[in-house]
């Protein structure tokens, strides 16, 4: 490459890469005002100090060491308690795959811990038509009693974008997964809030 092409590209990339940052930026902020618009909606506080708390749940329970696998949590901000759920912000590392490397495996979340029985264990996606997926490679198919809960409420409580739910240990994880990073709204976070609460209720004796 040329020095004239050089300059070119430089031209191109770098007020392109500000963009992204701007953008980030700006949706983190955003964010985090809704969840403290949600909590003052509901009655609710952000717990500052309860990080440490999450993460350790977290880690605990929701990380993936298998080989050539990863899933882990980092950055929990913004923690929302009410009742026996939790809502907070926090970047996901994920990649499942063991054969292809991944393009982009950090994801800002807006996720719901709750509490349910111990005798769970699902990782799945329920797609935008309402279809279960399951997320991890060769593991068995989601249990269709749970599924099924699952769609009903999701249903009920009018999610708009695909959902992923992981169940373990006697803890539910569920996020949304927006086509646009950051695209979620207020009644998104509300949906978030109501599957929560109603899976921890159906989820917290036998199916």
């Amino acid at each position: 490459m040329n020095e004239g092409s050089g300059a070119l590209v430089s031209w191109i990339l770098v007020p392109l890469f500000g963009a992204v940052g701007l953008y980030l930026i700006w949706y983190s902020r955003r964010r985090k005002k809704m969840l403290e618009a949600f909590a003052k909606t509901h009655h609710l506080r952000i717990r500052p100090g309860y990080e440490k708390t999450v993460q350790k749940t977290l880690d605990s329970c929701f990380s993936i060491k298998d080989e050539g696998l990863v899933r882990s949590f980092a950055q929990i901000s913004s923690v929302v308690v009410g009742e026996s759920i939790w809502l907070f912000r926090a970047v996901e590392l994920l990649d499942l795959d063991p054969y292809a490397q991944s393009y982009s495996t950090h994801f800002p979340r807006i996720i719901a811990l709750f509490d349910i029985s111990t005798d769970h264990e699902e990782y799945f996606v329920l797609d935008k038509s309402m279809q279960a997926c399951q997320r991890l490679p060769g593991s068995q198919t989601p249990n269709p009693n749970v599924t099924e809960i699952a769609k009903r409420i999701a249903a009920s409580c009018k999610v708009r974008h695909p959902l992923s739910m992981t169940l373990v240990r006697g803890h539910g994880l569920i996020y949304l997964e927006p086509l646009v990073t950051g695209g979620e709204t207020m009644s998104d976070i509300n949906s978030l809030y109501c599957i929560a609460r109603n899976m921890s209720e159906k989820l917290s004796g036998d199916v």
